[in-house]
């Protein structure tokens, strides 16, 4: 279930050491306004140009890919986190980029540190090395490595990127970003005149929020973590106490074994739906490994926060395959029933007559649901 503002709030206050979320936002507001401005000059050129048959209107969508880790000290040193290197999310950046035309996707990249990043995941060390030392390259990798640069250039106006840290970083900037994202839209809504003959959704078509990140489901709140370094002697360790401990506490055995009592992590897509950016189209994604369980969850996801449209996947088949299951989606200016049959459509690496990847396929069906033309 979704949390309240109020308990959102809290949450945030709580453990937001030494103003380190307000800090992050601050760096964010400084890349994303400029961002966002840019994008509404080029929705307003649009709505000006749209009786002469412009393409399109302007996407503007979000992309958030890697995932959060959870520290266990104040200082810290140790963490919990998950495998997600934001392969899928990046992957996703750059189809939208491929798929439309430069001057008709903006994309805000809300991204892990330390994540894979679009374009540059497809190089390493090795490769640089081998070009700075004149060596050739293995058979095509040069010819990628040239396609990604290229593309990379041509994509620098249209793409904003803003990194996150642990899971309460995360959280922060989701709500900010989200935020900023609506009321960009609603200021196009509401200070720009509609050109005869262009349906009212047209002037500004839904943000395309995709939730790609790997989010951690529990953490230590801060005022439960000790200031330094958990110390791996066992001599150093501390009983267990015998009395019962607030949920979250470090408790410290005096053997080889230590326990970690955590907090559940808000919940926040119900509000991200409701609050942040109700005008936005939001895709969420479900990593199962027991496919019995698959089915449910997304059912569960679709009932308690009223998203659009879930990614699903098993652990095992995550690269090759993805269903994506489909509810209460806008498809051109038309809005399916309040409670549409669920939609699903399977994407195989390499089983379409183009043999383009999963991200590929889940980029193009995304923006052909919305009824945006592609390349």
């Amino acid at each position: 279930m979704a949390e309240d503002e109020e308990t959102f709030r809290q949450f945030l206050d709580a453990n937001d050491d030494g103003g380190r979320c307000l800090q992050r936002s601050q760096r964010a507001h400084d890349v994303l306004e400029p961002f966002l401005a840019r994008y509404r000059a080029a929705a307003i050129t649009w709505i000006a140009e749209a009786a002469a048959e412009a393409p399109s209107p302007p996407r503007l969508i979000v992309v958030t890919s890697g995932g959060t880790w959870v520290a266990l000290e104040r200082e810290p040193v140790r963490f919990i986190t998950n495998f997600s290197t934001g392969g899928r999310g990046s992957g996703l950046v750059e189809e939208f980029t491929r798929l439309l035309p430069s001057n008709n996707v903006f994309v805000v990249f809300l991204h892990a540190e330390k994540s894979l990043m679009p374009f540059t995941r497809h190089g390493n060390a090795e490769d640089l090395l081998d070009l700075l030392s004149q060596r050739d390259l293995a058979p095509g990798r040069l010819a990628l490595l040239t396609e990604m640069a290229l593309r990379r250039k041509a994509a620098e106006s249209q793409l904003c990127t803003i990194s996150f840290g642990s899971v309460v970083d995360y959280l922060w900037l989701l709500k900010y970003v989200s935020t900023a994202v609506e009321r960009t839209v609603d200021s196009l809504v509401s200070d720009q005149p509609r050109p005869h003959g262009v349906p009212c959704g047209a002037v500004s078509p839904p943000p395309l929020i995709i939730l790609a990140a790997a989010v951690s489901d529990f953490f230590i709140p801060l005022n439960e973590m000790p200031r330094h370094k958990i110390s791996g002697e066992s001599t150093l360790l501390q009983k267990v106490p015998t009395t019962p401990q607030p949920l979250g506490t470090v408790a410290r055995e005096q053997s080889s074994q230590l326990t970690l009592r955590l907090h559940r992590v808000p919940k926040v897509m119900g509000l991200l739906r409701q609050n942040w950016s109700p005008k936005s189209i939001v895709v969420s994604f479900k990593l199962e490994t027991d496919p019995g369980q698959l089915s449910p969850k997304v059912a569960q996801t679709f009932s308690s926060y009223n998203v659009h449209a879930v990614v699903a996947n098993l652990l095992a088949s995550y690269k090759q395959k993805a269903t994506i299951f489909v509810r209460g989606f806008r498809h051109g200016e038309k809005h399916v029933d309040k409670e549409p049959e669920t939609m699903t459509f399977e994407v195989t690496a390499d089983s379409n007559a183009t043999h383009e990847g999963t991200d590929a396929q889940i980029a193009r069906l995304l923006l052909q649901l919305l009824g945006t033309k592609t390349r």
